[in-house]
């Protein structure tokens, strides 16, 4: 009887390789269905991405049509292995063209400190003339909110301005535009334009561009034509156009440390031109108590200047997913300048210019003609593109270079 128990018992158990193997299959199944999951995640932080591109530009292009102003959508990369992306769209704004007011009048919320400061002016339209050694900034351009319970945002200034035609002499001419400042200028951020003249001189002997903060310049950039080919000369009488932007985010250093930033940049360009995808002074990050809210402004030396269009905003930050790289590509050719690219280079692939990738909706056409924007997913070498259109209006996904590069 108690070998029949025994063999019972044995018949109804299993043995240890048995076990084994059911394990080692389980074990296999969840890895599969952890993979499966992994690139599912992977496909759809793509899908989304490409989603949110997609609508940002249709809001962007909207409201362009329905306020009859530029406005813009950026991809930023913060660095180069796509940690740090974000994405900004048009938000609480103002812009300031100067009509309404009066001639020969201080112009509506502008506010002069030193010198003989402003008035209001006719130069085709009503514009504002800022007297050499003057500074001025706009009472209602005050920037004092940003994302709630955060310090990452970004500002966006820009203007268009020219120097007012008159007699050389050995004195710089500086233009200043400025944000995130005090109404005493005693912390700022700006970005300049420096022009050195020649008593009787037709040209300019210099031209500088730099980005300061708090008076001292921390980056320049020489328009030279030795030295940029790309860029002109500024002159007086002619008009260009003047951005400042302001990043501020917190990143982790190489000692795994959140850090506090701010990332400004500048670009200068004559107006009426596309604006080029490139920056002309900058990124510069800083690190060392980086300024926060405050007003934006502009200040003179050494020539009057015209102000006119002045554009002030505050952008609204969406955070792109991490492991996502964002390139910027040219759609043509280009054989008329010494820096020549081919149809789908990468803009300025790891320079300064790298960081902030703008798609400009403008109402009177002046808009590049199309955009390409590439995702790529650092972990699998994924790509995916999206391509804005802007004579048909159309912003699309594209999943292959030529797809989006087009005929």
């Amino acid at each position: 009887m108690g070998l029949r128990r025994r063999a019972g018992n044995a018949a109804a158990g299993y043995t240890l390789i048995e076990m084994l193997v059911v394990m080692g299959i389980i074990l296999l199944m969840v890895a599969l269905v952890l993979v499966s999951i992994g690139s599912m995640l992977r496909g759809t932080k793509m899908a989304n991405t490409v989603n949110l591109f997609v609508s940002a530009s249709d809001e962007a292009r909207t409201a362009g049509i329905t306020l009859r102003r530029a406005v813009q959508v950026d991809l930023t990369r913060l660095d180069a292995q796509g940690r740090l992306n974000r994405l900004t769209t048009i938000g609480a704004y103002i812009c300031d063209n100067l009509e309404g007011n009066t001639l020969a009048a201080t112009p509506t919320n502008w506010i002069a400190s030193g010198g003989a400061g402003l008035t209001v002016v006719q130069d085709g339209t009503y514009c504002m003339q800022l007297t050499a050694g003057s500074k001025c900034y706009n009472g209602t351009f005050g920037i004092q909110k940003f994302e709630e319970g955060s310090d990452d945002y970004e500002v966006l200034l820009q203007a268009r301005v020219k120097f007012k035609q008159t007699a050389r002499t050995a004195t710089w001419w500086r233009l200043r535009l400025e944000g995130s400042m005090t109404t005493s200028y005693a912390t700022r951020y700006g970005v300049g334009i420096n022009v050195q003249c020649n008593a009787n001189d037709a040209l300019n002997a210099d031209t500088l561009v730099t980005l300061e903060k708090n008076g001292t310049a921390v980056a320049t950039t020489d328009l030279d034509p030795t030295g940029g080919p790309r860029q002109s000369l500024i002159k007086e009488g002619i008009w260009y156009r003047i951005k400042l932007s302001i990043k501020r985010f917190t990143r982790v250093a190489t000692s795994g440390a959140e850090v506090d930033t701010a990332r400004i940049a500048g670009k200068v360009w004559v107006d009426g031109q596309l604006e080029p995808p490139e920056w002309t002074v900058g990124p510069y990050d800083d690190t060392s108590g980086p300024l926060a809210a405050g007003f934006g402004g502009f200040s003179a030396a050494g020539n009057d200047v015209i102000i006119d269009d002045v554009f002030f905003d505050l952008r609204a930050i969406r955070p792109l997913p991490k492991g996502l790289r964002i390139d910027m590509l040219y759609p043509t050719d280009d054989t008329q300048t010494p820096l020549r690219w081919e149809r789908g280079d990468i803009v300025d692939q790891d320079g300064p210019s790298a960081f902030n990738f703008p798609v400009v909706f403008r109402p009177d056409g002046t808009s590049a003609k199309r955009y390409v924007i590439r995702l790529t997913d650092m972990s699998t070498g994924d790509r995916r593109y999206v391509v804005v259109e802007q004579n048909t209006g159309r912003t699309r996904p594209a999943d292959s270079e030529p797809e989006a590069l087009g005929p």
